[in-house]
């Protein structure tokens, strides 16, 4: 804490009117000499997420050279690592004060576990090194929102390890007992993400491990949820990679929408307008060439006339017709478990039919069970011309299930198929690579399918208590059905600081809810109107501020959802009132032992960095 200002007078400490829980409330406080230089910080260690960087960019800028300056470099102003950190240490500081205040203004909120890669994989998947974040899910700003705590790392662990899986679980709960005191008495459900690889599947186990680590502190009637949305995005993400070849692939896209978005007479023709790239991520890549098999035919015969220099060659447009037909059947699965929807509940039914899908489609053989043996023995991209195998060695599909099923994609594939099949001896060897490029990708989407199924399976299916927590959706419920909802949590809402009479509130506004429902007109036609897909916010504005305890509760109960709510970039929030923030609730040093079990100094002040103005940005809620 030497970076801290202590605010306890020593001759004070000794006397025996001051309690030992009192020495450490308001003991601390952050004294930002330079506010500007602090704020100029942050933002360039969200940007360049390097502590050395960012002090070097904020020390030059505070150290504009006078014009005609002969300084030397070994003469001009170095950075300072001990600045730099200490700078990092407020960052973390200061979140985590507004972490505890967000969380007790919360009354009750959610856990979130995710399991993700600390750098992507390169050459050897099996050396990236994996890390656990430690996440707050709270509902703010209209939002069901999440907020990162620490990291640990996982690698040097062993998590599957009883001493491993205590080392993480007793780093977890020594921070959450410093930052949201109490939360044994107040979450009400754990979130776990993880990505949706079949080499995962042994993390999956850490997380169940962990929650019944957490079974044990935590109040009865707590849920356990996978977020499957998440786990079905990676998924994709890296379908993607494989179907599509990396950077090449890419490149001619991104090409191909710069000539036709130049070609106005075509697309006056073809009455429609050119497709843009949000960012490289598969959604975003997903619209475009959407729009591409759309207008497949008419692009084409454009291209061949007017012989352009990026026209693709066949097996380009194989790829992307089949990741597009794909994602026709992805996306529409994605948007409702991105919402307050059954599908969020329940989303298993949905990940078993998307895989029936795909199996059927490609005639795919193996093991459609997690404890059943590998297909075969034989390497997982063999050197034969009959088939491929997923890098799991459970499913396997041959190349003649591949062609057939890209026949299926209609006539036009099906003359690029025969035309490539017909050609020289080089362009079959092309033809033959880009094939089992093709089965590749597909048998591992499955394969992913089945881990993400698995996973699913190791979390006990409680969320049949959780109840709805939009009005359209309150409305269609008895009130009996309603009440069972409420009663695993009184214990919860009590600890919260609920009165016995603001919960009975909870369920008289419910049955009120109803009445007016069915009474007014203009409130049923403005419910019956908001999908599912509405937002938390949209979706109550219908009510015109009425059933506030009502309105609060389901607040709380939709951070057991597993969605995220949008990510805003606040660029209207200055720390400039902080120069001398005193700390209020007994935030006190962590244990020392606790920094060596987490990602170093650096790792935790970026993830910091990153949510430092969105933290700031919050609105508690007022009890």
């Amino acid at each position: 804490m030497a970076d801290f200002q202590d605010l306890l007078n020593e001759a004070e400490s000794r006397s025996d009117d001051i309690m030992a829980d009192d020495m450490t409330i308001a003991r601390f406080r952050i004294v930002v000499k330079n506010p500007t230089q602090f704020q100029q910080f942050i933002d360039c260690l969200s940007a360049s997420e390097s502590l050395t960087s960012s002090a070097t960019i904020v020390l030059q800028a505070s150290n504009q050279p006078v014009i005609g300056s002969s300084l030397l470099d070994d003469q001009r102003p170095k950075p300072s690592v001990t600045a730099a950190a200490t700078y990092a240490r407020f960052i973390c500081a200061i979140n985590f004060q507004q972490i505890a205040d967000i969380a007790k203004s919360s009354g009750i909120y959610s856990i979130g576990l995710q399991i993700v890669p600390i750098a992507p994989a390169l050459l050897n998947s099996a050396r990236v090194e994996y890390c656990l974040h430690l996440q707050l899910r709270v509902f703010a700003n209209g939002e069901v929102t999440s907020f990162h705590v620490l990291s640990v790392p996982l690698n040097n662990c062993h998590p599957l390890r009883l001493d491993g899986l205590g080392r993480i679980s007793d780093t977890i709960e020594a921070a959450l007992d410093v930052i949201v005191p109490r939360w044994q008495n107040l979450v009400l459900a754990i979130i776990i993400e993880r990505e949706g690889t079949a080499a995962q599947e042994a993390r999956t186990g850490l997380c169940n491990a962990l929650i019944g680590r957490f079974e044990t502190v935590l109040k009865p009637g707590f849920l356990k949820v996978c977020c499957v949305a998440r786990q079905l995005d990676s998924l994709m993400q890296n379908f993607f990679n494989e179907i599509l070849g990396g950077d090449e692939m890419y490149t001619k896209l991104t090409a191909l929408v710069a000539y036709v978005s130049r070609q106005r007479a075509l697309l006056s023709t073809m009455k429609t307008e050119a497709p843009s790239f949000g960012d490289n991520q598969w959604r975003s890549i997903a619209s475009v060439i959407i729009w591409f098999r759309r207008y497949i035919v008419s692009i084409r015969e454009h291209l061949k006339i007017h012989q352009a220099t990026c026209s693709p060659h066949n097996m380009w447009w194989i790829r992307v017709v089949l990741a597009a037909r794909v994602c026709q059947e992805v996306v529409p699965i994605l948007h409702e478990m991105s919402n307050f929807s059954t599908m969020t509940l329940y989303p298993g039914d949905a990940v078993v039919k998307l895989r029936a899908f795909l199996v059927d489609w490609f005639s795919i053989s193996g093991s459609l069970e997690s404890n059943e043996s590998p297909v075969t023995t034989v390497p997982t991209r063999p050197d034969n011309n009959s088939s491929v195998i997923s890098k799991d060695g459970k499913y396997l599909v041959s190349n003649n299930g591949v062609f057939a099923a890209l026949e299926d994609l209609g006539s036009i594939i099906a003359d690029m198929l025969r035309a490539a099949k017909n050609k020289d001896e080089s362009t079959q060897s092309m033809f033959k690579s880009a094939l089992d490029e093709i089965a590749a990708s597909v048998v591992d989407l499955v394969a992913g399918l089945t881990s993400i199924k698995v996973g699913m399976d190791g979390i006990s299916a409680t969320l049949s208590d959780l109840p709805a927590v939009l009005p359209q959706g309150l409305v269609k419920m008895r009130g009996r059905q309603f009440a069972k909802t409420v009663v695993p949590h009184m214990e919860r809402l009590r600890l919260a600081g609920w009165t016995g009479q603001e919960i009975e509130w909870i369920e008289q506004e419910f049955q009120d809810l109803h009445g007016a429902y069915f009474r007014e007109t203009s409130l049923k036609l403005a419910l019956e109107s908001c999908a599912n897909r509405s937002s938390f916010d949209n979706s109550w504005s219908c009510l015109q501020g009425r059933f506030t305890h009502l309105r609060h509760f389901c607040e709380m109960m939709a951070t057991a959802y597993p969605v995220s709510g949008t990510w805003h970039d606040i660029n209207n929030v200055s720390v400039s009132g902080i120069g001398s923030l005193a700390i209020a609730s007994p935030i006190t040093q962590l244990p020392e032992n606790l920094e060596t079990d987490v990602s170093d100094l650096s790792v935790q002040a970026v993830l910091q960095a990153n949510q430092f103005r969105r933290l700031q940005a919050v609105r508690l809620h007022m009890q």
